[in-house]
């Protein structure tokens, strides 16, 4: 777990959940669930489409709609604490990281080609349920995401810890006419 920590730490990529209509009532776990696998599958999708570090050459696709991400195969939770100096007094501060895993399917013949692995770390405080829940409140978070690719020839990992080069900007030109 050591190495997500060190991941996350060089990090520029940011989940940022839904705003929720009321702060106080937290969504369900399947809908935060289903929020982060949202994030994954359009970021892993815009690395193939870009093909970034030749991720989408190395798993010969040639379309980001041949791949598909599965249903979530496990989770892990991991805590450090260090002590840090906040306002002249020195407090112990708990990071956690949550660590999901799916699966990257080649939708052209069913096959699962890697596993995802998504790392991300609570930026805001996180809300716990219970033990068996760990966190339910999933903030804005600092993430990093890695595709291994399944087989005992596999010796290639990509790491996506940075935003899409796309952003949320869409870049139109031409003329605007009134119907």
């Amino acid at each position: 777990m050591s190495e997500k920590w060190t991941l996350i730490k060089d990090s520029t990529l940011i989940f940022r959940p839904r705003n929720s209509a009321n702060p106080l009532v937290l969504p369900p776990i399947e809908q935060i669930n289903s929020d982060l696998a949202n994030f994954v599958l359009r970021r892993v999708s815009d690395a193939f489409l870009l093909n970034e570090d030749g991720v989408a050459d190395y798993f010969n696709v040639q379309s980001v709609n041949d791949i598909a991400l599965g249903v979530l195969d496990g989770v892990q939770y991991d805590w450090n604490v260090s002590l840090q100096t906040i306002n002249g007094v020195v407090q112990e501060v708990e990071d956690m990281i949550t660590v999901q895993s799916r699966y990257l399917y080649d939708k052209r013949s069913g096959d699962k080609i890697a596993k995802v692995i998504f790392s991300l770390k609570n930026l805001d405080t996180p809300i716990f349920q219970d033990l068996l829940e760990q966190s339910i409140s999933v903030g804005k978070s600092q993430c990093v995401i890695e595709i291994i690719p399944l087989g005992f020839v596999a010796n290639k990992r990509f790491v996506i810890k940075t935003p899409s080069s796309e952003g949320d900007i869409i870049d139109v030109e031409g003329e605007t006419r009134t119907l």
